[in-house]
């Protein structure tokens, strides 16, 4: 068995995903690790790139369908046989031994169930929210009009529980940054694995949250970090990742608070939009910056999103 097997879902990487497996290795040399790559049907020839470097340590699955965040981690999760599972996306780069301490820290503090790493842009920059509370109407406001980060000295207000004052410090949060984070396998599997039922976002939000019910906590561990480059894989899709976030939180909320609420969900949703849109109307904005708040009104009538192939 080996001490971490690290998952990654690629879609169209291109030479990003191969950069990841390369910092991987090159950087957790003091522990026993595996890398599994989950091609979710690319159609760039990321995947037989990757399966014809035959790197040690490496191997990729091809879905032939593109079934999202979930289901490709899941996947990767059954195929692993090591103690400890790192879902990493595609265009995270690793620097420095992130692993190891990640893995000690779960291992020496009995109450720990999931931690994430410190994850900066590359200035150096911290992103947020790497750590934050769990989502509520009142923060779920200010990310619809998009002044969470003019708020983000207010954790009640944008949920933001890190920022540059406590980055290299370990913080229990409620939800840490889907992009990287370590659990122990065993936790993974008791938790119930990722959802699958959303596309993409919020899965690592439902894990976080059905750790926590089985009495475990969250981590943000300032103290180990990686490079991740930010949306640098999703913007093919930037227009129809509006529609996955909706729907993505509808399902959480549904889950975790009823129907009601994620019917309210839905009404805050698409009512945060008419107004945004308005005002772009009234302020004179062109049609394209106007899109975002057309799909989620689109999403609020048709209750639909378009997967990407």
């Amino acid at each position: 068995m080996k001490d971490v097997a690290v998952i990654i879902v690629n879609w169209n990487g291109g030479t990003v995903v191969r950069r990841a497996v390369d910092t991987i290795l090159e950087h957790s040399t003091s522990l026993d690790i595996e890398i599994i790559v989950v091609d979710n049907a690319s159609s760039d020839g990321s995947d037989v790139a990757l399966e014809e470097a035959n790197l040690p340590g490496v191997r990729v699955v091809r879905t032939f369908t593109n079934g999202g965040y979930g289901k490709g981690n899941n996947l990767g999760a059954a195929l692993a046989d090591a103690r400890y599972l790192a879902f990493v996306n595609p265009d995270v780069e690793f620097t420095q031994d992130v692993l190891k301490p990640l893995v000690d820290f779960l291992e020496g503090e009995l109450d720990a169930g999931i931690a994430c790493p410190r994850l900066v842009f590359r200035d150096g920059r911290l992103q947020r929210p790497v750590g934050r509370k769990a989502p509520n109407l009142l923060t779920d406001l200010t990310l619809h009009f998009q002044v969470s980060y003019r708020v983000s000295n207010r954790p009640w207000l944008s949920g933001f529980m890190v920022d540059e004052q406590n980055g290299r410090d370990i913080v229990e949060v409620d939800v840490i940054h889907g992009a990287f984070f370590v659990i122990p396998a065993a936790l993974f599997e008791k938790a119930g694995r990722f959802d699958g039922e959303q596309f993409m976002y919020f899965d690592e939000i439902l894990l976080c949250a059905r750790v926590r019910s089985l009495g475990k906590k969250v981590f943000y561990f300032g103290q180990a970090e990686a490079l991740h480059l930010g949306g640098e894989l999703t913007r093919p899709v930037a227009g129809r990742s509006t529609s996955f976030l909706c729907q993505s939180g509808y399902v959480y909320y549904r889950q975790q608070k009823g129907r009601w609420r994620a019917e309210l969900y839905a009404l805050e949703t698409a009512g945060a939009a008419l107004a945004m849109l308005g005002a772009r109307k009234v302020l004179g904005h062109s049609k394209e910056r106007q899109d975002r708040e057309r799909r989620i009104l689109k999403w609020f009538f048709h209750r639909s999103i378009d997967i990407p192939r």
